[in-house]
């Protein structure tokens, strides 16, 4: 079960790094040469759908503190990516 929570995790992140085409600009982040955009899109998606979850009513069938949970580690280990 906790793989497929990863599964839905990830696969919302990467459906909106698709959508928002990385449009985040990466000066405010220090990377000027665009290195990391992908990352700090997946990042801005990832915060973007936890917001999302948290302030939704729906409890997601059980699923909705495990996958916030999901998507605090990846933000984590897409910032470790970067450093």
């Amino acid at each position: 079960m906790k793989k497929l929570v990863s599964i839905f995790s990830l696969t919302v992140a990467l459906a909106l790094v698709v959508s928002f085409g990385g449009r985040m600009s990466l000066e405010a982040k220090g990377d000027a040469g665009g290195r990391y955009s992908k990352l700090v899109a997946a990042i801005k998606a990832l915060e973007d759908a936890k917001e999302f979850l948290q302030t939704s009513p729906s409890e997601f069938k059980g699923k909705k503190q495990a996958t916030i949970d999901e998507c605090d580690k990846a933000i984590l280990q897409l910032r470790q990516a970067m450093e």
